[in-house]
């Protein structure tokens, strides 16, 4: 009875083996009625990880700084464009004020020095006649049309104190600061930047402190974009991002440098793109931002697969899928091919 009940089983299992290699031998991804009973045979779930992440971002600053003048005055008509989104680099004059008047005074200032250089250069001559030919060249060397070169060194007190006496030091400090103070009439710009809104009066007269630009470095712009925080997680490990325009167009890429919770709803997050060539991007513009993660796959195991197919298990039957084997390790494979979910029957 024993020996009958083993026939049987041999039977029944060298049955079902045809079955399977029939299967595995019919068309591609072709389809069958059969039913499987999954207690008999081991499924195995594949998953494929990869899901493009696409949001909608748009180019902002991640920081501003206000620009305004120490002084007040009135803007000349020629300078560099100020229209918002116009792109400056660090050293270039963004504001320049009106300063007939204070070169007028340089000049004035200029002018006595050099008339009281010359009346010292007497006293010199007099007094410590070794030191006169250094004066004298000293006083020729200024020029109404140049900032005044530093004063020349001191052979001793006695030379310092006749300087002192006669007022040459007062004169060369006053009429350097009134050179300083030109300064105060030009705005140069600190960094390479952009210039993200201009509040310049009409009439282009300006009050000292009053805030005329607002400008941010070219570097500190971002793509910004607004997520659910439980989904951060996930975005976080997506690696580097390409951006497209409305025309489907890549212009850039760039990585997730930071996010924050949104001031108003903490259940949203506001995360901050870099982005690789901002010339390429237009300010307040829209963008896709799309995860640029390569497909990851599963490996499976490789006794699934004959001759580059896969019996899949669903709830109606099963059928073959044809896959491509594009690294083994040990005992699995990593395909491509399978569907992103699904049942694979493993012999």
């Amino acid at each position: 009875m024993k020996q009958k009940k083993m026939q049987l089983f041999l039977l029944i299992s060298i049955f079902i083996n045809m079955m399977l290699i029939v299967f595995l031998f019919m068309g591609k991804d072709s389809k069958t009625s059969t039913s499987l009973s999954t207690s008999e045979y081991k499924l195995f779930e594949y998953h494929s990880n990869y899901s493009p992440q696409i949001l909608q971002g748009i180019v902002q600053p991640e920081s501003h700084f206000s620009v305004s003048m120490n002084i007040s005055g009135k803007l000349e008509e020629k300078s560099t464009s100020l229209k918002p989104g116009t792109h400056f680099k660090k050293g270039d004059i963004l504001l320049k004020l009106e300063r007939l008047d204070i070169l007028y005074q340089i000049v004035i200032q200029r002018l006595e020095f050099k008339k009281m250089l010359l009346d010292f250069s007497l006293k010199i001559q007099q007094e410590l006649p070794e030191q006169y030919s250094k004066w004298e060249n000293y006083q020729n060397n200024i020029s109404h049309k140049e900032a005044i070169p530093e004063l020349p060194e001191f052979s001793s007190e006695t030379e310092k104190n006749i300087a002192s006496n006669f007022g040459i030091l007062k004169k060369y400090y006053e009429t350097k600061l009134k050179e300083d103070a030109v300064n105060q009439y030009f705005y140069v710009a600190p960094f390479d930047g952009i210039i993200l809104e201009n509040l310049l009066p009409k009439d282009n007269h300006i009050q000292a402190k009053q805030t005329l630009l607002y400008i941010s470095p070219s570097q500190k712009m971002a793509l910004t974009a607004t997520i659910p925080v439980v989904d951060i997680t996930s975005f976080q490990g997506s690696g580097e991002f390409i951006y497209r325009n409305k025309n489907k167009d890549t212009v850039g890429s760039g990585k997730i440098e930071k996010w924050m919770y949104s001031p108003t709803d903490t259940t949203q997050a506001h995360i901050y793109f870099s982005i690789s060539n901002i010339s390429n991007l237009v300010m307040h513009e829209s963008y896709e931002i799309i995860s640029n993660q390569k497909p990851t796959h599963r490996f499976i195991p490789t006794k699934a697969i004959k001759e580059n197919r896969v019996l899949l298990y669903q709830e109606n039957g099963t059928y073959l899928k044809e896959v491509k084997i594009i690294n083994t390790k040990k005992d699995s494979a990593e395909v491509v091919g399978l569907p992103s979910h699904c049942f694979i029957i493993i012999p």
